[in-house]
């Protein structure tokens, strides 16, 4: 039993982060930077984006990513988790296909 919890840590780390950045993508495609011609029109956008509660939960999904990767890093050695960080690149690659 105490095998899977651990390994559920990393699995939740990584589907915190990768939920995260479908997020941030799904958003932030509906705006763009050259529309806006002044640097206080882009800053106004900039700091509007994070008024978004879209961008409010993915924040906070990556923050949960991080919380659960530091409980990961109490169950294993860097050398066995790490690789498994590379499911959320993959994660990524094949949902951000359906965006």
């Amino acid at each position: 039993m105490q095998f899977i919890l651990s390994h559920f840590y990393l699995l939740l780390a990584i589907s915190f982060g990768v939920a995260s950045q479908l997020i941030i993508k799904w958003q932030m495609s509906a705006f763009s930077f050259n529309d806006y011609e002044t640097w206080q029109d882009k800053y106004v956008l900039a700091f509007s984006m994070l008024l978004n509660p879209y961008i409010i939960l993915s924040l906070i999904l990556t923050l949960l990513a991080g919380v659960t990767w530091m409980i990961a890093m109490t169950k294993f050695e860097i050398s066995y988790a790490y690789p498994f960080t590379l499911l959320g690149l993959v994660f990524v690659t094949i949902f951000f296909s359906y965006l």
